[in-house]
């Protein structure tokens, strides 16, 4: 029972932290239902695409007529994911 409560305990207080983080830092979090939810923005208010945000991936809610890889261009109306490739955030 000591060992079910415990455990029960680190399920909760991982939730709450990464819960706090989310908001914080922009981090994937879960809507409860197991889905991820990633952060949204604008394409002028996403991060320098840099080394230190390479591999980095959220999403946009203006793009302009995204193609795979391809250069990211706000202004539009188009949801995208991008990835930041550690120069250059691109379509996905």
């Amino acid at each position: 029972m000591k060992r079910l409560l415990l455990f029960l305990l680190f399920l909760f207080a991982s939730e709450a932290m990464a819960a706090a983080q989310t908001s914080r830092y922009g981090i994937p979090s879960s809507n409860g239902s197991g889905a991820v939810q990633l952060p949204t923005s604008t394409v002028a208010q996403l991060p320098t695409c840099d080394v230190s945000h390479a591999g980095n991936i959220r999403v946009v809610t203006d793009a302009t007529t995204p193609t795979y890889n391809g250069a990211l261009v706000g202004g539009g109306a188009v949801v995208v994911t991008v990835l930041c490739t550690g120069s250059a955030w691109k379509s996905m």
